[in-house]
Formats: structure tokens, sequence, C-alpha cells
């Protein structure tokens, strides 16, 4: 999703070292850095722990505009459905490049599991 530069910003301007921000949102200090550097996706799940404790807007570093109104669950899902379909589809980009050519039900399949593992993972939005 390329926003690594900014959360990384956020977090300085937070003062959170990269180890207390980590072990704040429950990764580590590597998987942190990986995320502000854009060398990995940052789960949604984190992103939303992260905007959190550096108090920034996820539709405001996503450059989109903010609602009216706080994120519904059904919002908070359709931006999950979104995040986790940009995860497969680069995957399979990946998976493409190297000539490892998967079939079709292969990233549905695998589209599924992420989502549910990522929705699971996440306990309410409204703590």
């Amino acid at each position: 999703m390329d926003y690594g530069i900014k959360i990384k910003q956020y977090r300085i301007r937070a003062g959170y070292t990269l180890d207390e921000a980590a072990k704040l949102v429950g990764t580590t200090p590597v998987s942190l850095s990986r995320y502000e550097n854009d060398d990995a996706e940052i789960p949604v799940t984190v992103f939303v722990k992260l905007a959190r404790l550096y108090k920034f807007d996820v539709f405001d570093i996503m450059g989109v505009r903010h609602p009216d109104k706080d994120m519904s669950d059904e919002e908070f899902l359709m931006l999950l459905e979104a995040h986790c379909w940009h995860v497969v589809v680069e995957e399979r980009k990946r998976n493409n490049s190297f000539g490892n050519i998967l079939p079709e039900a292969y990233y549905k399949n695998r589209y599924r599991e992420l989502f549910e593992a990522e929705k699971g993972s996440f306990p309410s939005m409204d703590q």
C-alpha cells in the first residue's frame, strides 16, 4: 500500500522508538521496520492499531475523504476485504513472475483464508 514513510513519520512525531511501538501493537521491530520501509504489506489489524497509537486517521493516510461518522463494522469489513484482495493480487504477481502459475481456485481460497484470519484477529472496532 506504500504508506510506510507516513507511518514512520507519525511514529517519530508520537515519540515512540521502533521497539516500543512494535511491542504496543503486537508485532516485532523487524516487521514494523519492514512496514515503514514498504518492504512488506501492513496487516489491517496492525494498521488500525498504529493509527490508534500514533493518533492518525486511516482515511487521511490513505488519501481519501473521511466519512462524517466513525467507521462502522461494515466499513471496516470493506476496508479489510480491499486490503486482503490487494495482498492476494500482489502474491499472484510475484508467483507469476517466478513462473509459478497457480490455479484461480488457489487465489480464491487464499483470499478467504486471509480475510477470515485478519477478521478473526481483530477484537472489535469499539475498543
